[in-house]
């Protein structure tokens, strides 16, 4: 057995960032980096950074992508050297137990060097999160000899491979895309909450957290209505570029107004002080993508809700109350109803058992350990390595010639050609 207290996990990402203001690519790591770092082990490695040394909490080694774009690969020239550094912290880490490497934000440049890495170190656990699926799900669509090359890779994933996704939505659309079936990755709280404030006795009947003007706009007709009925305390926080794009002018109807970003300590507080905590979701991004604010109402105590169909719907770990979580954007009546009915309640849902904590990240990975450690077969029996160091350099062309350049086009097609071969003497699907 794997021991509750094990802290070997590698989380890589070239975009971890020093500044709060960049969201999870800083909160998210550093709760990662300090539950699972300590004097012997950086359980983060991210990117080389000019950054003061006093403000750079991982190991910084890896190579910053080219290009701004989503999906920008590393430059190749350097991706060699940053697998080598690699290799040296897991070989390191493997001399004390089973360790786990983690691909977080996994864009295709991260399934390249997943590629690189897993048949390397059979004996080490990786886990791959497809992140963001708003990014994912037209790549796929779109080049269908990258659809079929991972149908055939991600078809007979090794054992030593396990594949997430962080919502429902995005598992299934996954599974109908490559034919895998990623499990739920358990995304936890960069904040750690005390819900001591019984819910009845909460100061804030409810926060609003728009994201975009549009948002802003429901919101403000909802308060308009709401206060109609009963002057409630209402509270909005506005990120400082939505409101600059308003003029700088403070919508009416709110009891408090606050310009983000929050600090965390406030954030807290907004959090375990209130009753309900509305996320009027617009984006494309939340048809797929998971959403922080909905575990941390959860975490608190507080009511999260978010418009009907959307994908962190499937956040929670029970499923019963789904339809208490979620509103009609397009009903402002009927959503200030429910909002009524929301706040007459002497308790909320909750008491942090439906919402994902520290813990539950802690045991999935350790769960993913414990595989390998109990698993009388090798990892690598009945997988090909050379699949998928084809797959790893088809994958590098697919993201230089989506992002980069267009000559890559033939190289594309001599190695898809190349990889389907190898498909068939192995017996790989497709």
């Amino acid at each position: 057995m794997v021991a509750s207290n094990w802290k070997n996990l590698l989380s890589l990402s070239a975009k971890v960032s020093p500044n709060k203001s960049d969201g999870h690519f800083f909160w998210y790591y550093r709760r990662l980096a300090a539950e699972f770092g300590d004097d012997n082990w950086v359980a983060v490695v991210g990117p080389k950074t000019q950054t003061d040394a006093a403000s750079v909490w991982w190991l910084p080694v890896l190579s910053l992508p080219k290009g701004r774009a989503p999906f920008s690969p590393r430059p190749r020239r350097t991706f060699r050297a940053d697998m080598k550094a690699i290799s040296q912290i897991i070989e390191a880490a493997s001399t004390q137990s089973h360790p786990a490497i983690q691909f977080y934000d996994g864009c295709l440049d991260d399934l390249v060097a997943l590629c690189y890495l897993a048949p390397r170190y059979p004996d080490s656990a990786f886990i791959f999160n497809f992140r963001p699926g708003k990014y994912w799900i037209p790549i796929l669509s779109r080049d269908k000899k990258l659809f079929h090359l991972l149908q055939g890779v991600f078809g007979h994933t090794p054992r030593n491979v396990f594949l997430t996704a962080e919502t429902p939505a995005l598992c299934a659309e996954i599974s109908r895309q490559i034919g895998v079936n990623p499990e739920i990755y358990p995304l936890y709280s960069a904040q750690e909450f005390v819900p001591d404030v019984a819910f009845g006795g909460r100061e804030i009947d409810v926060s609003f957290f728009p994201k975009s003007q549009p948002e802003l706009e429901l919101c403000v007709q909802l308060v308009n209505k709401l206060r109609g009925i009963v002057d409630h305390q209402v509270l909005v926080v506005i990120p400082s570029g939505v409101f600059e794009k308003s003029g700088g002018r403070e919508p009416r109807g709110f009891n408090q107004i606050i310009v983000g970003p929050v600090e965390a300590d406030k954030y807290r507080e907004i959090f375990e002080n209130s009753k309900v905590i509305f996320l009027p979701y617009m984006k494309q991004y939340f048809q797929y993508g998971s959403s922080g604010k909905f575990n941390d109402a959860l975490l608190a105590g507080a009511i999260p809700l978010v418009p009907e169909g959307s994908a962190p719907l499937g956040q929670t770990k029970g499923q019963g109350k789904q339809p208490e979580f979620e509103f009609d954007p397009e009903d402002i009546s009927g959503t200030v109803l429910k909002l009524e009915g929301l706040l007459q309640r002497s308790e909320g849902f909750s008491e942090k058992e439906s919402g994902v904590t520290f813990e539950d990240f802690r045991m999935f990975v350790i769960g993913k350990v414990e595989v390998l450690k109990v698993s009388d077969d090798h990892p690598l029996r009945g997988w090909s390595r050379s699949i998928w160091r084809l797959a790893s350099v088809y994958g590098g062309l697919i993201v230089v010639q989506a992002y980069c350049f267009s000559k890559a086009q033939s190289l594309r097609d001599f190695f898809y050609r190349a990889t389907r071969k190898v498909a068939r003497l192995i017996g790989l699907r497709g």
